[in-house]
Order: C-alpha cells, then sequence, then structure tokens
C-alpha cells in the first residue's frame, strides 16, 4: 500500500486491519531481484512453463513430487468470494468461454449467483504453456442443464441435478453445494433457475471431443498436452456400497474413453495417461472411483513425471519423492488412530468450512459455536 502512494480504496465488509496513510512500513525489504544467468542468457527450463488443470487426482500428486515451482501453474478447483465452487476444469465450462461474451458471463452469473463467473477464466488462453497437464476426470459425471426458452446449454459445475427438490435441503444448507448464501437467497435463486432451465442430462464422448478440438485449436500450436482419463477398472461391492452412483460412472468411463483415446491418438502434440494401467486393481480405489491408495497416486505421479520431463528435453523439472509416500502413510495411520479417539460431530457443512455442532474428546462432547474454526 506504501508502495503504491497510498491510493484511495473503497473498504467494502470488515477487514482485519487498516489502511493508514504515510504509515511507515521497515520490516519489508522491497528492490528489486535481479536474476543472474550466465552470458545473460536465460536457460532453457526457467522459462519452461507447464499448466496443471484439473479435480482431486492432480491435487493429490503433488504430495509426492518435488517440482520447480516457477515453472508450474497449477489450476484446480476453488472457492469464489461468495465460497461457491469454481468448477472451470470441465471441457464444457473452458469451451463455453470461448463462445460466451464477457457481457454475456455477467448477466448468467448475476442472474443465478450459484454459478461462479470464474468458471469462464481460462489461464490456458491468457498465457503461453509449453505443456498443459488436463484431467477429465470431471467430465465423466458433468450435468447440463438446457434453457427452456433458448436451448442453449449449461452446466452448474455439479454432478448431480439441482432441480431435483429432493436435493434443495442439502443445497440450501450448504451440504452439496458450497456458497454463502443465505437460507432465502438459495431458495429464491433454486427456484428462478428451475423456471428457466431443465435436467439435460450428461456430458457424452460426442460432446466432450467437440469441446476438445475447440480448446486445442484456440491455444499454441506448439503446446503440447498431456490427458488424464477415467479408470476402466470395475469397482468392487465395498466402493458402490458407498456411493450408488459409482458404477453408473465406470460405464461411462468405458464408454467415453473407446471413443476418446481414438480421438486424442490422432492428434499433434497429445499423449494421454488412462488411469486404467495405473490403477489395475479395484483394491486401488478408495471411497470413489476417481480417489485412489495413495501407492496409485504416487505410480500416477511417477508416470506424468516421467512424460513432463520427456518432452521438457529431460530438464526434470518434476521428480517423485519416495520419503513423502512413506510419510503420508505414516501420517494415514496416525490420523485413522486419533479418529478414534477425536470425533467431529457428522452435521458439519463442507461448503462454508463451518466446524459441526460438537466435538467428541475422549466419550465427551464439547459444544461448537456457530461459524467458529
Amino acid at each position: 500500500y506504501s508502495k503504491l502512494n497510498y491510493p484511495k480504496i473503497q473498504i467494502v465488509g470488515e477487514t482485519a486491519s487498516k489502511l493508514e496513510k504515510n504509515k511507515t512500513v521497515n520490516w519489508i525489504n522491497s528492490f528489486e531481484i535481479k536474476q543472474e544467468t550466465k552470458n545473460n542468457k536465460i536457460s532453457k527450463t526457467q522459462n519452461f512453463k507447464i499448466l496443471l488443470k484439473g479435480p482431486c487426482d492432480l491435487r493429490s500428486i503433488l504430495n509426492y513430487v518435488d517440482i520447480k515451482e516457477e515453472n508450474f501453474v497449477l489450476d484446480f478447483v476453488f472457492r469464489d468470494k461468495q465460497g461457491v465452487f469454481v468448477q472451470n476444469m470441465t471441457s464444457f465450462n473452458v469451451a463455453e468461454s470461448l463462445k460466451k461474451s464477457k457481457e454475456e458471463i455477467e448477466k448468467l452469473t448475476k442472474e443465478y449467483p450459484f454459478i461462479s463467473c470464474e468458471n469462464f477464466n481460462q489461464i490456458m488462453f491468457k498465457e503461453k504453456f509449453d505443456i498443459i497437464v488436463y484431467s477429465l476426470l470431471f467430465d465423466y459425471r458433468e450435468v447440463l442443464f438446457k434453457n427452456k426458452h433458448t436451448n442453449n446449454f449449461l452446466s452448474t459445475g455439479n454432478a448431480f441435478d439441482i432441480l431435483n427438490k429432493e436435493n434443495w435441503t442439502k443445497i440450501i444448507e450448504q451440504k452439496t453445494l458450497g456458497h454463502n448464501f443465505t437460507y432465502k437467497q438459495a431458495q429464491n435463486m433454486l427456484e428462478k433457475f428451475s423456471e428457466n432451465y431443465e435436467y439435460f442430462g450428461h456430458l457424452d464422448a460426442s460432446l466432450i471431443i467437440e469441446n476438445l478440438k475447440l480448446i486445442i485449436k484456440n491455444v499454441s500450436k506448439d503446446t503440447k498436452w498431456i490427458f488424464i482419463l477415467g479408470s476402466e477398472i470395475e469397482p468392487d461391492e465395498r466402493l458402490t456400497a458407498l456411493n450408488e452412483k459409482t458404477y453408473k460412472i465406470y460405464k461411462r468411463h468405458v464408454e467415453i474413453n473407446k471413443e476418446l483415446i481414438e480421438f486424442l491418438k490422432n492428434q499433434e502434440n497429445v499423449q494421454y495417461i488412462n488411469l486404467t494401467d495405473i490403477v489395475k486393481d479395484k483394491s486401488n480405489y478408495t471411497d470413489f472411483i476417481d480417489h485412489f491408495t495413495r501407492q496409485t497416486y504416487f505410480n500416477l505421479a511417477q508416470n506424468l513425471s516421467e512424460k513432463i520431463n520427456l518432452l521438457s528435453n529431460k530438464a526434470k523439472l518434476i521428480k517423485t519423492n519416495k520419503y513423502k509416500l512413506v510419510f503420508n502413510n505414516i501420517s494415514k495411520t496416525i490420523s485413522n488412530f486419533t479418529r478414534k479417539i477425536f470425533y467431529l460431530g457428522n452435521d458439519y457443512t463442507r461448503g462454508a468450512y463451518k466446524l459441526g455442532k460438537y466435538i467428541l474428546i475422549f466419550g465427551y462432547k464439547i459444544k461448537l459455536y456457530k461459524n467458529q474454526h
């Protein structure tokens, strides 16, 4: 603030501290850092940029790798200012960001604030990347809604039908759809959305391929791609009992991969990792068909590291770390043991980061106050 010469700023809402004019900040050194390189030339790896884009699978492999951070940009699921999940990784929303005008996006997200404008904010079209690693796992379960008046399609970034009134209580109470809206605001938005849209169904292979064609066409021709595809290993009864949608999604993995692999094989500068080759056995699933054991994530990290380093002229921009695998396994063991002693009431709302109503410590219930961390 001092370096910007104390500009006038409109403060909205409560802040942790006040901006004070002419206040001397003496605990921060502000100076330019000069990059020193031999012969004043920047090395090939220094300018090499890699985008990692996708849901849980890509975020999880970071637990098992050492990366040169200056070479990587991470584009994962996050929450916007309203607490809404930003689902900008699906091929549908990436393609829509190219089709929709800024005015259309503003109008849409103003009418339905549970759809974040960040869904259409795609860094891959704003910056040049040498490699884009793009996980398509969410595409297999993405659902679309059709406008009753214009026949245009829309994705809310969720894998379930938000028009089904049986889901409304969970959505409004922030147990399913992340947001920070009041009960009344959320209810009004859902009612308005149901007046104008109807449930259409899942993305099919042809639409995903159509999206990918448009996406690939709109980035640099020199960019190399690594796509991650869903596992075709059939889940067991344990997994389908945990989530009734698991088997349907598995079937979609099988159906869509057949056409998707055929398409990707014929694209220039495109490679793919089929998780079927990484998972290998149904015991490598944990609680969902897209969630895997630590060893499986480590194997995926290893496979991906080899491909990235090969495409970047073996620059060793990323490497797996076995010690991290051991550490994470120990952490999991301790975590499971701790849960037997300490237990958080299972009525917490993940969407707004609120804790549950109580915490159980050695069998004693301690009440928690709403909205306190």
